[in-house]
């Protein structure tokens, strides 16, 4: 499913829906797919690896194309694609965008990005003291989670019900009930989509609902987004 998006946008013959940019950033991300493919996750049933044929020509594309930039990009990624992708998140509209309060920081993956924001939140959550939780966790998450916040120094680690294995769903009801025991200032790990190891996704009602206890609650939520497994 993480596919989707970018092979869609390669199909799309439209000639000004890009950038070069996010042109270059989409290749690296179809060929960072590509590398992955070689885990056991996509092995077929006779044991071989998926080649995606699209990959492969992208990335003849990207050898023949003497306009591409091989310097580094910043500390912080590319501007560019930074820039929009707050732009996604937030909306154009966003007055923290407006009022240029907003900072986009690329990162190498699912991992890193977690652990910048554990970092940030340890140390800038609560100004004026070290700030070391509880950070709540969805049950069932990906195992790594808990590691990369204790790693951060964050070691109060409490878990949110967030499956009901009888009826195969999210179960909201004790997802909600779990969140309105939380302390203030608690941070509540939220999957924005691809939730591990489940697969099951919040429908925007739940996120309406979920929303309106957080704005009476006084938790902040940390919202990241795994790519799926």
């Amino acid at each position: 499913p993480h596919l989707k998006v970018p092979v869609s946008f390669f199909l799309d013959e439209r000639i000004n829906k890009y950038d070069e940019i996010i042109y270059i950033y989409i290749y690296m991300y179809l060929i960072y797919m590509y590398l992955n493919c070689f885990s056991t996750e996509y092995y077929s049933e006779e044991g071989k690896t998926f080649k995606l044929h699209i990959v492969g020509k992208i990335k003849q594309q990207l050898n023949a194309d003497p306009t591409l930039c091989q310097g580094y990009p910043s500390s912080f990624g590319l501007t560019d694609f930074t820039r929009r992708a707050t732009e996604v998140a937030l909306g154009k509209s966003s007055q923290a965008i407006m009022e240029n309060r907003v900072l986009g920081v690329q990162t190498t993956g699912f991992t890193a990005a977690v652990r910048l924001g554990a970092e940030l939140l340890r140390h800038w959550y609560n100004v004026g003291a070290a700030w070391c939780g509880p950070v709540y966790l969805s049950a069932p998450c990906d195992d790594s989670l808990t590691g990369i916040f204790q790693a951060a120094g964050i070691e109060d680690i409490r878990k949110y019900c967030y499956w009901d294995d009888k009826r195969r769903a999210v179960c909201l009801e004790k997802l909600l009930e779990d969140l309105r025991g939380a302390p203030e200032r608690s941070v509540v790990v939220l999957s924005a989509s691809s939730h591990y190891p489940t697969g099951a996704d919040l429908s925007r009602n739940q996120w309406a609902m979920i929303s309106q206890l957080i704005m009476v609650a006084n938790v902040y939520i940390y919202v990241p987004k795994q790519k799926a497994k």
